[in-house]
């Protein structure tokens, strides 16, 4: 499964939004429950504070009017692999340039 990077935010204080886009099958694991059937893929939001992890999200992604648009956050537990995995991607330098197709495969 491919994850690429895609920008990086600061919301109020310290905080700092890290997301990135997924293919949707990720979606039935995190999810087993759920059908996200006009999904076309996913979205993962990892929120920062100084150096520790506070929350993980992770929303379908649907095209609407020609954009994608996220619609069903939900807070996920990520295994800390995976975690460090997404936030040394994000912390690459290509990735904090914003070069395309910055991605790692899990």
């Amino acid at each position: 499964m491919r994850i690429e990077f895609d920008e990086i935010a600061s919301s109020n204080g310290n905080t700092i939004e890290l997301y990135f886009s997924a293919p949707k099958e990720i979606l039935g694991e995190y999810f087993p429950n759920k059908s996200y059937s006009s999904a076309v893929s996913a979205e993962i939001l990892i929120e920062i504070d100084g150096d520790d992890v506070i929350n993980t999200y992770l929303s379908p992604s649907r095209l609407l009017d020609g954009s994608l648009e996220e619609y069903d956050w939900q807070e996920v537990y990520f295994n800390k692999k995976l975690v460090n995995r997404l936030v040394t991607l994000a912390k690459s330098d290509d990735a904090m340039y914003g070069l395309e197709n910055v991605s790692i495969d899990v």
